[in-house]
């Protein structure tokens, strides 16, 4: 489950320099789409599933789904990275959708759907993987794994070669 490219070639130009030309501070691309980390643990109650498998369609399209707590800054077509804690697997994601319910469920009232992208493998989280999110500056330390931030576009760019089939 590891990518054929050495680390040190996934790595080769991530010398990162601060400068008001740098494309490296940059969160999206021309197209306006924006680069996301984001997490969950724990599974949502059969209720919740309940309640939006009535109000949305998104189980017969294959999306996957999770509760966000409040309204998110995501817009569709954006990429994430997914740290799923429960299987402790990481793949990268389009954002498709969010909802707020009409009703309050024992997860929330707001939900967000995805759909995985195929073309990209799903990797375990290791101590090793992490290494690599710290060294391509999408994560300071583990536990930074836990908030939902964006990623700057250079550094997608690299993390991207790391997931590819």
């Amino acid at each position: 489950y590891w990518s054929s490219l050495p680390i040190k070639q996934i790595l080769k130009n991530s010398k990162h320099r601060r400068s008001e030309t740098s494309d490296f501070y940059h969160t999206s691309n021309s197209s306006g789409l924006q680069y996301w980390r984001d997490w969950y643990s724990g599974y949502m109650s059969k209720k919740t599933v309940k309640i939006l498998n009535e109000v949305t369609n998104w189980d017969e399209r294959g999306y996957e789904y999770c509760n966000t707590g409040s309204k998110i800054a995501f817009k569709k077509g954006d990429k994430v990275i997914r740290f799923d804690f429960n299987s402790n697997a990481v793949w990268i994601q389009e954002f498709i959708t969010d909802i707020k319910l009409p009703v309050n469920t024992p997860d929330g009232r707001y939900f967000v759907a995805f759909k995985r992208l195929k073309r990209y493998k799903t990797k375990r989280l290791t101590q090793n993987f992490v290494k690599v999110l710290k060294m391509l500056r999408i994560v300071n330390k583990k536990s930074g794994l836990k908030y939902c931030k964006k990623i700057k576009l250079e550094s997608w760019k690299q993390l991207q070669q790391y997931f590819r089939k």
